[in-house]
């Protein structure tokens, strides 16, 4: 898969101009039961390239305008091995994990392209593009509609280290910070279905607090609702499935079932981090999804409030940075997907002087 952006400052923000950041993804998933025997598994890798500059630079924002900005890199983003247990009950994944396919994900969200979208920006210690890490996860499905996971991941992204493009030996050994976190998730028939998860995170390393001093931990917590308002009558009594993270809201676009049909969909996300420790130590956000009003489209209005720290030394002039985000895709066809964008950023990165941002662009999509 081939990713290309092209976004431009046209008002406000920093400066004017444009970014065009670009990401070639590759992803091979490999079924052991069939190759090896029954209740194998299975295998995925996935490999990206980076290149190109992010937008954020431009418009000063706090919150990442761009879910595909990063550094430029080359990445062994993830390589694990998965496999149920008791009946479909158990589940176990161990390896090299982008954590967010698997906590704080809203699928309704997954379309839009700010990165307050995908999660919430105050789980600021998240394992998560551009640098997943190495980790082992569990899940347990009490019923159908009922399930709880934890995980524990390397977390040596807080001492600088990359991560993504790092093996497995931080997390046996130094710096030996872990990154801990739990959700339990709940979805219902009733209404044309929804979801809502309850997690929380701890981050084991040691933090410096804006004062000056250190705290031995960091802490924060989440709540991720996603909820059907409207479907087309004939599709009225379709079961959600639970999320099982075959998608990631850092992909493009998240994967439609066939049998969506026309729908209309709500999420709405809450986050919390200590103001000592975190730049962003509130969060809230919330949008409308109307999917196949026209076959293969979907139009979607979001908006994303971060609460800055108010914490001395934290430095910020405002309280608050809003995005309010328009977005429009269309697949064209089972390869290409374009996707038209608008954002506008009040108070962007919490500075006084910095105008509010107005901020346009467009991201083609090609599956191979």
């Amino acid at each position: 898969m081939a990713i290309q952006e092209v976004f431009s400052v046209v008002s406000g923000g920093l400066s004017h101009g444009v970014a065009h950041p670009r990401k070639l993804d590759v992803s091979v998933d490999v079924d052991l039961n069939s190759l090896v025997g029954e209740s194998a598994g299975r295998v995925h890798a996935n490999w990206y390239a980076m290149a190109g500059r992010g937008i954020s630079a431009l418009a000063g924002d706090v919150q990442g305008l761009s879910n595909l900005e990063s550094m430029p890199r080359r990445v062994l983003a993830e390589l694990w091995w998965e496999r149920w247990f008791l009946d479909d009950a158990l589940r176990v994944k161990l390896g090299k994990v982008d954590t967010n396919c698997e906590f704080a994900f809203s699928e309704v969200a997954g379309d839009f392209l700010n990165s307050s979208m995908g999660y919430s920006p105050t789980i600021f210690t998240l394992p998560t593009f551009p640098d997943p890490a190495w980790s082992a996860q569990v899940e347990w499905r009490a019923q159908e509609l009922v399930s709880a996971r934890l995980a524990v991941a390397d977390g040596a992204g807080q001492e600088g280290v990359k991560t993504g493009a790092h093996g497995p030996s931080t997390l046996l050994g130094s710096p030996a910070d872990l990154f801990l976190v739990g959700e339990v998730d709940l979805a219902w028939n009733s209404g044309g279905g929804g979801r809502i998860q309850f997690g929380g995170w701890r981050h084991t390393g040691v933090f410096a607090r804006f004062d000056g001093g250190t705290e031995p931990h960091a802490t924060g917590g989440f709540v991720v609702l996603d909820q059907t308002l409207w479907r087309e009558p004939e599709l009225q009594q379709g079961t959600p499935l639970p999320y099982e993270g075959e998608s990631c809201a850092l992909s493009v676009g998240r994967l439609v079932r066939a049998d969506q049909g026309e729908c209309v969909e709500l999420f709405v996300q809450l986050g919390t981090a200590a103001a000592q420790l975190s730049a962003i130590d509130g969060h809230l956000g919330a949008g409308l999804l109307w999917s196949e009003f026209v076959e293969g489209q979907a139009l979607g209005l979001g908006a994303s409030r971060a609460e800055l720290s108010d914490a001395t030394g934290a430095g910020f002039g405002d309280a608050h940075e809003t995005v309010i985000e328009l977005t429009w895709r269309w697949d064209l066809n089972d390869s290409v997907t374009i996707q038209p964008d608008l954002q506008y950023i009040m108070n962007p990165g919490g500075v006084r002087s910095t105008r509010d941002a107005i901020v346009v662009g467009c991201r083609a999509t090609w599956r191979l």
